[in-house]
């Protein structure tokens, strides 16, 4: 809730800068090609003297995102664009009872969207970005223990809708490319995913909830090249 009305202030705020001749600034007429990235790792391994426990983790993240904008006025833009991404978890336990894990998934997404940048000087804006979007997500995960009868396959699928604002701020690292580091995202999120497909245990969920996030997808950085 903090960062949704910390976020909702900086937008705000941002509103209340007039444009002017010597301040950032995106032409008419001008083609934004952009792609953004997101990379987390993470390694780890943890030990307890509790049951002589000790266990390893990895995690890793990855997506990318083209765009394809164009400028319908100054510093403001419509585009389209597609997302892919990659995640791969890994995890093993060492006690009384060991057993192992580990799920990958691919994610694909296409969406429209109108940005508008707000000026803060000649050089940096706070860019606000409103999207409509959809994704697929299909993963599958094992776990196995000590015997073949600890072994457990699952084969989820998921669909999911996003309405809302993506922040970013952008700066000018040249005179045609912006660097763009991207804040989080906030709006409403409806999902619906099956789990187990193909299984005798196989069953749905559905969400919707409205919030601010701050989860790998929306975290990242890009670059925007301008045309015009």
């Amino acid at each position: 809730m903090k960062n949704t009305v910390l976020f909702l202030a900086l937008f705000i705020y941002s509103l209340s800068f007039s444009q002017k001749k010597d301040t950032f600034l995106i032409r008419k007429n001008t083609i934004e090609i952009t792609g953004d990235t997101s990379l987390w790792l993470n390694t780890n391994e943890r030990e307890s003297t509790n049951e002589n426990y000790t266990g390893e983790y990895d995690n890793l993240n990855f997506n990318f995102s083209p765009n394809l904008g164009y400028a319908i006025k100054d510093n403001l833009i419509i585009g389209l664009g597609a997302g892919y991404g990659h995640n791969y978890n890994k995890s093993k336990h060492e006690n009384n009872n060991p057993s192992k894990y580990k799920s990958e998934g691919n994610s694909y997404s296409v969406f429209s969207y109108v940005k508008k940048y707000v000026p803060l000087n000649n050089k940096l804006a706070i860019g606000v970005r409103g999207e409509v979007s959809y994704s697929h997500t299909d993963s599958k995960s094992k776990s196995y223990g000590n015997t073949t009868e600890d072994e457990s396959y699952r084969h989820n699928e998921s669909d999911g809708i996003f309405i809302g604002l993506r922040p970013d701020i952008s700066f000018f690292i040249a005179k045609k490319i912006i660097l763009k580091a991207n804040i989080g995202a906030l709006g409403y999120n409806s999902s619906k995913s099956k789990n187990n497909i193909g299984e005798e245990d196989e069953y749905e969920n559905k969400s919707k909830r409205f919030n601010f996030s701050f989860n790998t997808a929306n975290l990242g950085a890009g670059l925007t090249f301008l045309l015009n």
